[in-house]
C-alpha cells in the first residue's frame, strides 16, 4: 500500500484489542536496520505491558481503569485529597496529610449516608457504635452493648449512663443566649453546683444530742438548714451558730428561725442573719426586749431549726 496521510486512511470502528496492530519500532532489536526493527503490538499488549513514565502525566479526559497502584504519594486537585506514602495516611480537604498517629483527617463538613451502624474500634477493642434509631435521630452505644448518648429528632439530649463532667475550672452551662432582666447581670455561666452535710454548733462545753446540717450551693449561692439539739448547755457558748460550709460574701444575708423550744429565756421571736462563717442570732422576749446573747437563752434541752440561704 501506498504510503497515505493519516487523515486519508479509513476509520476503524470496531477495534479488536487483540488482533488488531500497532507498527512499533524495536531499538533493541538491530536485526533488520540499525535503528531498530520494526514490529506489530496489539492493544492488549500496551495496556499489558506495565508502562513506566519518568516525567509527568497530564490527562484532560476521563481515564477509566480496572486497577492503579501508586508507590508514592499522591495529590488530587491540589487540596481535595492528599496522600501521605511515609505516614500511609489521607487527608481530605486538604494538602496537609494527618500528623501524630492518626489515618485520616478531613477539613470541612463530613456527611455519612448509610442505614447501617457506624463502628469506631481503638485498638480494635471496646467498639463505640452509632447507630440510626428507628424512631428517628441517633444513638450512641460506648460499648457497642449499652446505651450511653441520645440525640432524638427534636434535638433534645439523652444522656442513659454517665455524667457530664466539666473537666476545667470555671467551665459550664452558658446561658447567655437568653433575654436579662431588667436588673444589672453579671454572670450567666453556671459553672458550679454541690450538695453535702456541715456541722452546726455553739461552740464552749455544749454537749448535743443532735448536729445535723445540710447545703445546697448552685452557682454562687448556698442554700443552707440546721437542726441543733442540746442535750447541756454547758459554759462558753457562742450566741452565734459556726461551722457553715463556706464564707459568705460581702453584705448580711438573713435566715428563718422556723421552730425553737426550750429556751431559758421566754423568747417570743428569734431570727438570725449570716456574716462570714457564722450565723448571728437575735431576738426579743415577751416584754418585747431585745435579745443579743444566746448564752442567756440557749439551756439544756434547747432545739433550733433553721434555714436560710447567702451568697458566696
Amino acid at each position: 500500500m501506498a504510503d497515505s496521510k493519516i487523515t486519508a486512511l479509513t476509520a476503524l470502528t470496531a477495534a479488536d484489542p487483540v488482533n488488531d496492530m500497532f507498527p512499533v519500532v524495536d531499538v533493541s532489536d538491530t536485526t533488520m536496520a540499525a535503528s531498530g526493527t520494526t514490529k506489530k503490538i496489539s492493544v492488549n499488549n500496551i495496556l499489558s505491558s506495565s508502562p513506566t513514565a519518568s516525567g509527568a502525566l497530564t490527562v484532560t479526559g476521563l481515564v477509566t481503569a480496572g486497577s492503579a497502584t501508586i508507590t508514592g504519594d499522591l495529590t488530587v486537585d491540589t487540596n481535595v485529597l492528599a496522600v501521605n506514602a511515609t505516614t500511609n495516611a489521607v487527608g481530605i480537604g486538604t494538602t496537609v496529610a494527618p500528623v501524630y498517629s492518626s489515618k485520616l483527617r478531613v477539613e470541612g463538613g463530613v456527611e455519612i449516608h448509610t442505614s447501617q451502624a457506624l463502628n469506631i474500634q481503638p485498638g480494635n477493642t471496646n467498639p463505640y457504635e452509632i447507630v440510626n434509631r428507628s424512631a428517628g435521630g441517633f444513638a450512641f452505644y460506648p460499648t457497642g452493648t449499652t446505651l450511653g448518648l441520645t440525640l432524638a429528632p427534636s434535638g433534645d439530649l439523652s444522656l442513659a449512663t454517665g455524667n457530664v463532667v466539666m473537666t476545667t475550672s470555671g467551665k459550664g452551662i452558658d446561658f447567655s443566649a437568653t433575654a436579662n432582666g431588667s436588673g444589672t447581670m453579671t454572670s450567666e455561666l453556671l459553672n458550679d453546683y454541690e450538695e453535702g452535710t456541715w456541722t452546726p454548733n455553739i461552740g464552749g462545753t455544749a454537749t448535743y444530742t443532735g448536729q445535723t446540717g445540710t447545703y445546697t450551693k448552685i452557682g454562687n449561692r448556698v442554700y443552707v438548714s440546721l437542726r441543733l439539739s442540746v442535750l447541756v448547755a454547758g459554759t462558753g457558748e457562742d450566741f452565734r451558730i459556726s461551722g457553715l460550709p463556706f464564707a459568705s460574701g460581702s453584705g448580711l444575708f438573713a435566715v428563718s428561725v422556723g421552730y425553737f423550744s426550750s429556751l431559758k429565756t421566754n423568747a417570743a421571736f428569734l431570727s438570725g442573719y449570716v456574716t462570714g462563717s457564722q450565723i448571728c442570732m437575735t431576738g426579743t422576749t415577751v416584754s418585747t426586749a431585745t435579745i443579743t446573747n444566746l448564752i442567756a437563752v440557749i439551756g439544756n434541752g434547747t432545739d433550733i431549726a433553721i434555714s436560710g440561704f447567702y451568697n458566696v
